[in-house]
């Protein structure tokens, strides 16, 4: 039982008592005026003087005892009472502010089971609300996540990676594979994983390694870890550098939603996708693991993300994506409705090196919406470089001038669409072959991903010198390209930057 109050007073300091070993005070000498002897008779004042000197001690020392235990007791009661009074106050507050809030399971698993096999985890932000299906916790391939890298090398966000940050911008398996080098390898990567609660995920092969994968090594997740590592991707505020496209995967987003994600196909059928979800005041992280079709796990996705929208905002408070200017817009498109709006190309720039340096070359053309602005050109006797540039910051470049380099850079590039350029060095150069038909493409690589011109044969792996693009004169180096996407475009933004790009032609 605890001990009373009276029983835990501290000690209280009394006055000392006569030592019978220590040495007798010494006496005063007789010669010593004014003070009496040892064996002087004491008169009737100096007894009552010494009673109420008394009296006066004995008072002192029992004010003493009375404010120590008031100062004890005092000391008790807020050690007892200070943490149970901020709680009450903090939940008091919390009852007034907060919305409880659940995910209904049933309704939830109706959806999953109808469309198996399928594998689905949610999460709010803040951990008070969680949802797993019935295979949430089997382990299946990791297709398309690359938290579990960019998480390792920087230790859950406290370690500052540019190149971690770029592979959470392009998901590039070369730019991943470096980081798990830099990290000391497969074991070390899934070492911190296990140390950090990622219990049910590890890396078996190199991303891209097609030969391990085909031998039977893969890469292999949980939707609910993976929905782990985006809750703290979300608490680390990156959420922005997922720039999945919803509208080209034919996943449908209600309109106060935004959605931010990445996606992945992988060996086994599997297809996944990996969201943060901001939808009126809440946040919700999503994985959806299947082994299905792209179509078939697009609609599964879209019945989630509409049923999640049901019961996390059912007043449909929020705008979404609309008037968004903050790059919330990367996944859906301006409107917030997935909808792209046919871009018109009303304004257009041709190339002025040629009269700037009174010299004959060949001059380009490339046309743009009037909501993009063109910078002041910089042109000198070697270069001319033109920066496009659109309200949110998306930058064009038209880079014309000499080799900046003889580093070779190894990228992937992949056909996006056709291009009008019609390769007029086939005629003025003498030492370049006619390289065929251009496009617009997607290159990948350890520097990040753009869209660029150049031609239909670059397809595939391919070794770029410094600068990305293509030699359009003999003694010159030509590129077309974003190099600046702010995390990520948005699906009007990239219809926009591929008809830009597929613009450009020779001006004659």
């Amino acid at each position: 039982m605890p001990q009373t109050v009276e029983n835990n007073l501290p000690p209280v300091p009394l006055p000392p008592r006569p030592d019978s070993t220590a040495g007798t005070p010494a006496i005063p000498s007789a010669d010593t005026p004014d003070v009496p002897a040892l064996d002087t008779p004491v008169d009737a004042k100096t007894k009552k003087c010494k009673k109420i000197i008394a009296l006066v001690i004995a008072a002192i020392v029992v004010v003493a005892l009375v404010v120590a235990s008031v100062v004890y007791v005092k000391f008790r009661n807020n050690t007892a009472s200070e943490a149970p009074a901020t709680t009450t106050a903090k939940t008091t507050k919390s009852k007034k502010t907060e919305k409880k809030f659940s995910f209904d399971s049933k309704t939830l698993d109706d959806i999953v089971d109808a469309a198996q096999p399928a594998s689905v985890a949610a999460a709010t932000a803040d951990g008070k609300a969680e949802y797993s299906s019935s295979k949430a916790s089997t382990s299946g391939v990791a297709s398309g996540l690359y938290l579990p890298v960019y998480l390792a090398i920087t230790d859950n966000g406290k370690k500052q990676n540019d190149q971690a940050t770029e592979l959470l911008k392009n998901q590039s398996n070369d730019t991943a594979n470096a980081l798990i080098s830099q990290m000391g390898g497969l074991n070390a990567v899934n070492n911190w994983l296990k140390n950090n609660g990622y219990t049910h995920t590890e890396l078996q092969r190199n991303y891209g390694d097609t030969a391990a994968s085909q031998a039977g090594k893969e890469n292999v997740t949980t939707a609910e870890d993976a929905t782990n590592m985006l809750t703290v991707i979300e608490r680390l505020g990156l959420s922005d550098l997922m720039n999945l496209d919803t509208q080209s995967e034919g996943i449908t987003v209600p309109d106060t939603m935004t959605v931010h994600g990445f996606h992945g196909q992988g060996i086994g059928g599997y297809y996944n996708y990996y969201f943060i979800i901001k939808d009126g005041d809440r946040t919700i992280t999503l994985t959806v693991m299947t082994q299905q079709s792209k179509e078939a796990a697009a609609k599964l996705a879209s019945d989630l993300l509409a049923e999640i929208h049901k019961q996390a905002n059912p007043d449909n408070k929020g705008e979404g994506n609309k008037n968004s200017n903050n790059g919330d817009t990367a996944q859906n498109g301006n409107d917030g409705s997935n909808a792209v709006t046919p871009v018109q190309l009303t304004q257009s720039y041709t190339t002025q090196f040629d009269t700037v340096n009174m010299i004959t070359v060949t001059k380009y053309t490339f046309q743009y919406p009037s909501d993009w602005t063109i910078g002041q050109p910089e042109i000198t006797d070697l270069v001319e470089i033109v920066n496009l540039t659109n309200a949110r910051g998306v930058t064009i470049q038209y880079y014309w001038g000499p080799i900046q380099g003889k580093f070779m850079k190894h990228e992937t590039v992949t056909k996006i669409a056709d291009a009008q350029f019609d390769a007029p060095c086939a005629q003025d150069c003498r030492n370049y072959q006619n390289p065929g038909p251009f496009m617009v493409a997607q290159v990948d690589g350890d520097e990040g991903s753009h869209l660029a011109l150049m031609p239909d044969s670059y397809q595939g792996a391919h070794d770029f010198p410094a600068y990305t693009g293509y030699l359009f004169e003999s003694f010159g180096y030509s590129s077309f390209a974003t190099i600046d996407t702010k995390g990520g475009l948005t699906a009007q933004e990239k219809a926009e930057v591929i008809a830009i790009l597929a613009s450009l032609r020779s001006a004659q």
